[in-house]
């Protein structure tokens, strides 16, 4: 995250300090029915409900755009959720659908090499079509998310915050 934060954002000189400190020499515990377990050190993550999580979050993944946008595909991020789409006629669907497959797969290699995970049973795939230009496109059979065909579903799920 320090990194992320120098090199990516670049934060310097005393605000940089200031994030070093409040992610340095951390320690967590869990408390149910009243009993803690022992302190154990956090070298990982923020505080779990804090104010600067989902903006360090944010910070963190920011680059992702950058390699979503190398493949032409367009996107939305919002905290961990991360929504692509193309725009494709009947003479070009096999080509996009292929590289949303390769953009996917970068995703993926992209999350891995940063602490991440890409969940394929949460991923969701849908298509739109205009009305009357159903009969101009074929429907799309299945979208490969980490090795797994993903079914397109007539209805997705988006987070409140959308």
């Amino acid at each position: 995250m320090i990194s992320r934060l120098q090199h990516t954002c670049g934060v310097t000189d005393l605000a940089l300090n200031w994030f070093v400190s409040y992610f340095a020499a951390r320690s967590i515990s869990v408390r149910r029915c009243g009993i803690s377990s022992a302190l154990t050190p956090c070298d990982y993550g923020v505080p779990q409900g804090s104010a600067l999580g989902p903006l360090c979050f944010n910070l963190y993944v920011a680059p992702l755009s950058c390699v979503i946008g190398s493949f032409g595909v367009r996107h939305h991020q919002y905290a961990d959720d991360t929504q692509m789409y193309i725009v494709a006629s009947k003479s070009d669907l096999k080509a996009n659908i292929d590289t949303l497959e390769k953009c996917t797969a970068a995703v993926h290699l992209w999350l891995l090499h940063n602490g991440l995970q890409l969940n394929p049973s949460k991923s969701e795939v849908i298509q739109f079509t205009a009305g009357r230009g159903r009969e101009q496109v074929d429907d799309v059979s299945s979208l490969q998310v980490s090795d797994a065909a993903t079914q397109p579903s007539p209805t997705i799920k988006l987070s409140a915050s959308h």
